[in-house]
């Protein structure tokens, strides 16, 4: 089934995932002003309250803290149960998108997350404001992967040794290759891709083995990262 896709009309139903009390009131005093566009419908202080709201409440976004305890009492925080939460989300009936809010911004996490099936992450100490980080959650829900300015600059500088001439550019791709790279970006299964553009899964299976062969990429994982270093390279063409 395709991610839940809320009423622009109504506010953005978010569960909060955090492990540290003074860090969630603190993301409730920068939402509250914004309860017209978004609404945090829980709270959740470990890996497993996380997974049984995200499968009870369905909200449409989770916005996560990638170092959890398993469960309440029981462990220290680490990012493998950050992880375990991603993975179990993504793999609901309806997954809700997941925005990742961390003090963690080395590669390993960053791109650990998002092979789980993040859709964005942003950096704790990037310090966005409440509007700031509505506007990032709003743009998420529409389709856009959402990195933060030290999560950005962690990608760019991760690729930098790479020529710019070694990154495909996707003019490579038929128009169709295209269309299915833009839904593989918003981390669609192929099942959800079949149902969006109305073909068969063998269809959609060949156009995914080809586009990760044109662009050099070695998962369906790493498109979210090729497009974001694609409008690098186009920027500073």
């Amino acid at each position: 089934m395709a991610e839940p896709q809320p009423d622009m009309h109504k506010p953005i139903r978010i569960l909060v995932v955090e492990d540290e009390p003074i860090f969630r009131l603190g993301l409730q005093i920068a939402l509250e002003p914004f309860a017209d566009q978004v609404e945090a419908i829980g709270e959740a202080a470990n890996a497993e309250e996380a997974v049984a709201l995200a499968r009870r409440d369905a909200p449409d976004l989770v916005l996560l803290d990638l170092r959890l305890p398993e469960r309440s009492g029981l462990g220290s925080p680490s990012l493998e149960q950050g992880i375990r939460v991603i993975e179990q989300v993504a793999a609901l009936s309806r997954p809700p998108r997941v925005l990742v809010l961390s003090y963690l911004k080395d590669a390993d996490a960053v791109f650990l997350a998002l092979k789980a099936g993040a859709h964005g992450y942003i950096a704790k100490d990037d310090r966005f404001h409440g509007k700031e980080l509505v506007e990032s959650i709003q743009r998420l829900m529409g389709g856009e992967a959402i990195y933060g300015p030290a999560v950005a600059d962690l990608i760019r500088r991760f690729f930098a040794e790479r020529d710019r001439s070694d990154i495909p550019a996707v003019e490579k791709l038929t128009q169709r290759e295209q269309e299915v790279l833009g839904l593989l970006a918003r981390n669609m299964t192929n099942r959800e891709i079949e149902e969006a553009l109305i073909i068969s899964t063998s269809t959609v299976k060949t156009h995914v083995s080809s586009i990760l062969a044109k662009l050099h990429l070695r998962s369906r994982h790493e498109v979210p990262l090729y497009r974001a270093l694609r409008r690098k390279a186009d920027g500073a063409a």
